[in-house]
């Protein structure tokens, strides 16, 4: 059973890619090489945002994680089909200016962002800069302040939930290097610093999880969060080999959503 509905096997018994023989791509490109077939990108994007408008109706953005595979022509598919765009780095970032792509609909991740990559974010007008700590914030607020802009900001919050995964690849318990905790009362202060702050703009970000097969979710609402426009809920979908993309889009889907 194939993971993936571009995969099959010809009459040759050779493997197929969007029904290209990839022997054939073997012998025009040479090995290793890496296949993408646009059409399965598009239709697993399309599963995505067609999930996200039946539950959130136009109050939803689905985020392309760009540490997947970034080059200027996913960032264009992903602009064609309504697909924001969550990016790492600055070279990322600069990835998807070239390509053209729409800056509002991209959020700055990363927990070392480093001043120059926040004067990028800055400068091109990202939608949402997520931030990870206080000395981000503080930096943040500088560099905005000396361009007479303001930024739109995300808090990552660690929900204290175990995703039950490796240790090395787990962020949403407490003592995790992302982000800021609720137990702790960092959180707590990330967000009064934030609303004393007159170039920044906050809004609350779970760095959340979502088990298929527990259902369960965390809502973070904050007292001091008042009347703002947006917030996200939901880290990123792993990827169970045996499942189709569709498998992993029926019903709610929680991740990277903006509510308005």
């Amino acid at each position: 059973m194939f993971v993936s509905d571009c995969l099959a096997i010809n009459e040759k018994n050779h493997l197929t890619i969007g029904g290209v023989d990839a022997m054939e791509i073997a012998k025009e490109y040479g090995t290793p090489v890496y296949v993408m077939d646009e059409g399965q990108v598009r239709k697993n994007c399309r599963a995505f945002t067609s999930s996200i408008r039946r539950n959130y109706g136009e109050k939803g953005l689905t985020l392309f994680a760009s540490k997947a595979f970034c080059c200027k022509e996913m960032c264009r598919i992903c602009a064609d089909e309504n697909v924001g765009l969550d990016v790492v780095s600055g070279g990322e970032l600069y990835t998807a200016k070239s390509a053209g792509f729409p800056m509002e609909k991209i959020c700055f991740h990363g927990n070392n962002k480093s001043p120059r990559e926040l004067e990028m974010a800055v400068d091109y007008g990202v939608g949402r800069i997520i931030v990870d700590n206080l000395e981000e914030l503080a930096t943040l607020e500088t560099i905005a302040a000396q361009k007479g802009k303001t930024a739109d900001i995300l808090f990552r919050i660690k929900p204290g939930v175990d995703a039950h995964t490796h240790s090395f690849i787990r962020t949403g318990q407490i003592d995790s290097k992302f982000g800021f905790a609720l137990e702790t009362g960092e959180a707590d202060e990330a967000v009064r610093r934030a609303l004393a702050l007159s170039n920044v703009s906050s809004h609350p970000r779970g760095n959340g999880l979502y088990d298929g097969r527990a259902k369960s979710r965390r809502r973070l609402r904050h007292p001091l969060s008042g009347n703002r426009s947006s917030a996200a809920s939901g880290a990123v979908y792993g990827c169970r080999r045996q499942l189709p993309a569709q498998a992993l889009c029926r019903g709610r889907i929680p991740g990277s959503v903006h509510l308005h």
